[in-house]
């Protein structure tokens, strides 16, 4: 009776601890207290919030011997917790650490599989303490931190998501990724970072900005766009590079050559070819092999010369507007089958992304070989002013 009595104690003590580890409703932790009782749990399905308040009184949350969590752990805006501590969890879902603008110090060593983790306004964290064992996530966003090295994520060869903005001590970014979905990296470093990805061969969409020197060698298919904005680069490229969805390259000051060589098709639904505002940029060339551009190509700046040797067709508007007075506007449509407008204007002192200048036709200086002398001008238009002005002529005369 006594036996049956203790193993009937013991079985409840034991349903109360396996139901204080699991949830089906977010479980919010508001003191040291709660965040002790989800610490003695191997294993926690459930989402948990942490609220300003669960950590101890040394600003510390210590999620002590968890090994699991089979839901997303979310912890904001709490201007005290200065260290989080999980040094035994191995694999949970979501993790998202927003304005916690003390801490200093992430504890997850052990992490192998995660989710998606987002480190945003984190204004004084160092190191993103992952560990090397990370091997698996879904995505990854860093924002706003002090984070000076990607200890933790290098070696990661898959994500769907990574972005690495507004972190000024980052100075290098070197990624072991093969396939990605979309990478966004900019504004760290303070203007000074290099990106190295030298194994990375498919990706959906890649956007730089604010870098000094990108390496993608081995990159062969882009399925959306790949963009590079405001950098300081000086040559920008992808040796092995056959296909992209869309390719924007504005505004690098520094950018004086651009080298594509396998690049045959331009062909994603909204795929552009833009090239705007590169001020050391004199010669557009570096696509020996493009033939078409699903939608529009749209070039702007101040080159001098434009080389695409094989491209034959143009699903969009052409649009070419440069400063230089020495571009030629008269043949720079030639060989070429335009579906939409085709523009051309020279010698125009704003050059604009899209064309300034008259529509289906070219426009230019002098040096197009059938202008009159004045930028932005329809080259066809003294034609049509011709003709009009001879059957005006004659009808008066008529009435007369």
């Amino acid at each position: 009776m006594a036996f049956t009595k203790y193993l009937s104690s013991a079985l409840a003590l034991a349903s109360t601890a396996y139901a204080a580890c699991e949830s089906d409703k977010t479980t919010t932790i508001v003191n040291p207290a709660g965040a002790s009782s989800l610490a003695a749990c191997p294993t926690y399905s459930g989402d948990v919030v942490f609220a300003t308040g669960a950590a101890s009184l040394q600003n510390t949350l210590n999620l002590g011997q968890i090994e699991e969590i089979d839901g997303s752990i979310t912890y904001e805006s709490d201007p005290q917790v200065r260290t989080i501590s999980a040094p035994s969890l191995t694999k949970v879902g979501d993790v998202k650490f927003d304005n916690l603008s003390a801490l200093a110090e992430i504890g997850f060593g052990s992490l192998k599989e995660a989710g998606q983790l987002e480190f945003i306004g984190l204004s004084v964290l160092s190191s993103l303490g992952l560990g090397v064992s990370l091997s698996k996530a879904e995505s990854i966003v860093i924002q706003n931190t002090q984070v000076a090295d990607f200890t933790g994520i290098s070696t990661i060869s898959e994500l769907d998501t990574l972005r690495v903005l507004d972190n000024p001590f980052l100075k290098q970014i070197s990624l072991s990724l093969r396939k990605i979905g979309t990478l966004e990296i900019g504004v760290n470093g303070d203007g000074d970072q290099t990106g190295s990805f030298p194994q990375l061969r498919t990706a959906g969409t890649l956007i730089f900005r604010n870098m000094t020197a990108i390496t993608i060698p081995s990159l062969a298919n882009v399925s959306q766009n790949l963009e590079l904005h405001g950098t300081t680069v000086s040559s920008f490229g992808a040796a092995n590079l056959t296909s992209t969805g869309g390719l924007v390259i504005n505004d690098n000051t520094k950018l004086s050559n651009i080298s594509f060589p396998l690049l045959k098709g331009i062909s994603g639904a909204n795929g552009t070819l833009q090239i705007a505002n590169n001020t050391q940029l004199k010669k557009i060339s570096g696509f020996p092999a493009l033939e078409s551009v699903k939608q529009d190509v749209d070039l702007s700046g101040s080159f001098d010369q434009v080389d695409v040797p094989k491209l034959k067709e143009v699903g969009g508007a052409y649009n070419v507007d440069t400063s230089s007075s020495t571009y030629q506007c008269g043949s720079f449509k030639d060989g070429i089958t335009v579906k939409g407008k085709a523009n051309c204007v020279a010698a125009d002192p704003t050059p604009e992304r899209g064309g300034s200048g008259s529509s289906d036709g070219n426009s230019g200086s002098g040096n197009s070989g059938s202008g009159n002398g004045n930028a932005g001008v329809s080259v066809n238009a003294p034609l049509y002013l011709t003709a009009a002005t001879v059957i005006a002529s004659i009808m008066s005369m008529l009435l007369l």
